[in-house]
């Protein structure tokens, strides 16, 4: 899986995207709906194909964000994606945040049974988050 980060000078803000499913790889981590621990906050489970996902391009994403942050720190952080990016997106904000960084969150077409980190969402007191999840 591959995050896109891109600074909008006309907006102050830093954008990390992610595609939703365009892949043999995407159609397979889509299917792998298995609960797995994840280390994003005590005893938050994820489905394992989209998490895994999220670990191949974590330390690319982060380092990316954090070089663009000190770059811009006046600049708002957006994590967005639709479907498997969604899912994506959903732990790149939680990630971001619990480095300390705010982030508004904007994921659509995100499968219901993908995450369980709403406990981390309240817990940091995060005002924007806007989730439209995929219906049956």
């Amino acid at each position: 899986m591959t995050g896109y980060i891109a600074t909008d000078t006309t907006n102050s803000a830093i954008v990390v995207a992610f595609r939703g499913t365009a892949s043999v790889r995407g159609v397979i981590a889509d299917a792998m709906f298995s609960a797995v621990e994840t280390d994003i906050c005590d005893g938050c489970t994820a489905a394992a194909g989209f998490y895994n996902s999220w670990l191949e391009a974590r330390d690319g994403v982060m380092a990316a964000v954090k070089s663009a942050s000190a770059q811009y720190p006046a600049f708002q952080i957006v994590a967005t994606g639709h479907s498997l990016g969604g899912a994506i997106a959903d732990f790149a904000a939680a990630e971001l945040r619990n480095e300390g960084y705010s982030v508004a969150l904007v994921s659509t077409g995100v499968k219901r049974a993908h995450i369980d980190i709403g406990a981390l969402m309240s817990i940091r007191s995060i005002p924007t988050a806007l989730h439209a999840l995929a219906l049956p």
